[in-house]
């Protein structure tokens, strides 16, 4: 039982990070114009990594 919701908390925390990859990445410099396309691509990728680590924890807790 704990270490389900362990994993889905850990899931639930990755897709938190994964946003704030998006938010800190790509929507602040583009307000702020400073917005680079190898910055843009190095946060998209640590966001697509985060989505799918969190995807995994989910999953793994939620058939345990």
């Amino acid at each position: 039982m704990l270490e389900e919701e362990t994993l889905k908390e850990l899931g639930k925390t990755s897709f938190a990070v994964a946003v704030a990859w998006i938010v800190f990445g790509i929507i602040q410099p583009i307000f702020s114009g400073k917005l680079s396309i190898a910055g843009g691509v190095i946060a998209v990728l640590f966001f697509l990594a985060f989505l799918i680590v969190g995807i995994i924890f989910i999953d793994k807790g939620a058939r345990k």
